[in-house]
C-alpha cells in the first residue's frame, strides 16, 4: 500500500468517522516521504505496511492527547518515544500513518468520548466499537490499515476486537515496557496489536516477537474451575495437554483449591 491509497481510503469517510477515530495524522507531504524510507526496507518483514498507533503511545514530534483536551507534560507527566512503535518501523519496515482515538484516559470499555465523538461500529452504525481501543479496531474493522497497535488494561483490546469482528494480541508486561506509554494502571497496563484476520495475527507478531519457543518446561492447567463453560474450557485442555506433560499434579490442585473463589470475586471486582 501506498501514500496515495491510504489517503484515498481515508478521502471515504465521513468527517465523523475521522474524528472519533483518528487523529494525529500525517500530510501527505510526510505520508508520502515516510512510505519512501519505507522502501529501503522493503525486505523486512513488514517492509511499507501502514499501520496506526492508539494514542496513549508517546512518539517525537507529536502530541499524546489519550483520549482528553490536553498533554501529557501539562500534568507532569514525563515521557520518551515508545518503544514498540519503533521496533515495528526500525526492525520490521511498517509505516507510521497516525494514530487512533480512545476513551478518554483510556478508561472505558464502550468507546465512547466526550471530546471527539462516539466510535461506532464499523459495519453497525447504530452501536458501537467498545473500547478502550476503539479506533484501532475501528480501522483495521475498516482495512484502512493491516494492523494497529493498542493497549490492554482490562479488556481494552479484547472487547472491541470481539465487538468488531477482528483480532488482538495483549503481550505480557515483561515483553512490552509498561512505563512508556500513558499509564491508565501501570501494574496491569499492557501493550499490543490488532489485526484482520489470524494469518496477519501471525505476521505481525513474528516481524517483533520472532518464532515462538519451541521447548515447552511445563504446563497451563485450564481447567483450574474459574467459572469458564465446558465449550470454552476443554478446547484449552486439550491445547494445554499437547504442549507438555504435567509437571507437578499436587501443584495443580493446591493452584485449584488456591483460586476456588475466583469465578465469584472477579465479577465482584467488575471484571466482566
Amino acid at each position: 500500500m501506498a501514500a496515495e491509497t491510504f489517503l484515498v481510503k481515508l478521502g471515504h469517510l465521513t468527517p465523523a468517522e475521522q474524528r472519533s477515530a483518528l487523529c494525529n495524522l500525517p500530510d501527505t507531504k510526510k505520508l508520502t516521504e515516510r512510505f519512501e524510507r519505507a522502501w529501503e526496507l522493503r525486505d523486512r518483514d513488514l517492509g511499507g505496511i501502514p499501520y496506526l498507533a492508539k494514542d496513549l503511545y508517546f512518539r517525537a514530534g507529536y502530541p499524546t492527547y489519550a483520549g482528553s483536551t490536553f498533554l501529557p507534560e501539562e500534568i507532569g507527566l514525563s515521557h520518551s518515544t515508545s518503544t514498540l512503535p519503533l521496533a515495528f518501523e526500525n526492525d520490521a519496515g511498517a509505516v507510521f500513518c497516525g494514530n487512533t482515538q480512545l476513551n478518554e484516559f483510556a478508561y472505558g470499555l464502550t468507546g465512547e468520548n466526550p471530546h471527539y465523538g462516539d466510535c461506532h461500529h464499523p459495519t453497525h452504525s447504530e452501536r458501537l466499537t467498545g473500547g478502550s481501543s476503539s479506533g484501532s479496531a475501528w480501522a483495521v474493522a475498516k482495512g484502512l490499515t493491516p494492523f494497529a497497535l493498542a493497549t490492554d488494561t482490562a479488556g481494552s483490546i479484547r472487547v472491541p476486537c470481539g465487538y468488531c469482528g477482528v483480532w488482538g494480541l495483549r503481550l505480557s508486561p515483561n515483553v512490552a515496557p509498561v512505563g512508556d506509554i500513558f499509564p491508565l494502571s501501570p501494574g496491569f497496563d499492557t501493550q499490543g496489536w490488532i489485526t484482520q484476520n489470524v494469518p496477519d495475527l501471525v505476521t505481525v507478531s513474528k516481524a517483533v516477537l520472532g518464532d515462538p519457543p519451541r521447548c515447552f518446561t511445563g504446563l497451563w492447567a485450564g481447567d483450574l474451575g474459574l467459572g469458564l463453560p465446558d465449550e470454552v474450557l476443554q478446547p484449552m485442555r486439550e491445547f494445554a495437554l499437547n504442549a507438555g506433560a504435567v509437571e507437578d499434579r499436587a501443584a495443580m490442585e493446591l493452584l485449584r483449591m488456591t483460586f476456588a473463589e475466583a469465578a465469584e470475586i472477579y465479577p465482584i471486582l467488575g471484571g466482566h
